[in-house]
């Protein structure tokens, strides 16, 4: 029976995954809409784990705070496999501001980019009373907005 579950969870996983790959752009941009739309940003997510280890906080703050990091948990991953290096962050409506931007020299990590370019982390990997939680990726794009990767901190996704 556990078996049986485990194949089924597999194939539905796969079947949502080739699901995802036959999206048009347009259909992508508007599901990674809905899942930013309540998405915690970056900065809600570290007072949120500020609010879950350190003293002083309520247990309704640390109820809110894990409400937080399920919400996060939940949409993070959906919404990496939503989007797809060429395409330019502003086709994501909201994006830049759940996420955390950095800009970057260029020391031939992208050698299609002269001079500097961004990096946009999402999400933050921190410690719940649910075990470790990396729900986090980040991108890098160029002056003009070209997602030029996308990736796991220590990896890369595409």
């Amino acid at each position: 029976m556990k078996l049986a579950i485990i194949v089924l969870g597999a194939l539905l996983a796969l079947s949502c995954h080739l699901l995802a790959a036959e999206l048009t752009p347009s259909e992508r941009f508007a599901g990674a809409a809905r899942l930013i739309d309540g998405l915690p940003s970056r900065s809600d997510l570290y007072h949120a784990d500020d609010a879950i280890h350190k003293v002083g906080f309520t247990d309704q703050e640390r109820a809110a705070a894990l409400e937080k990091f399920k919400v996060a948990r939940e949409r993070i991953p959906k919404l990496r496999e939503l989007i797809a290096v060429g395409d330019s962050v502003f086709d994501y409506p909201g994006l830049l501001a759940v996420g955390e931007t950095l800009f970057i020299e260029n020391r031939n990590e992208h050698p299609e980019i002269t001079g500097k370019f961004y990096r946009l982390f999402i999400g933050i990997t921190a410690q719940t009373g649910e075990g470790h939680v990396p729900n986090m990726f980040g991108l890098d794009f160029d002056q003009k907005g070209k997602i030029v990767s996308i990736f796991r901190p220590g990896k890369l996704v595409r």
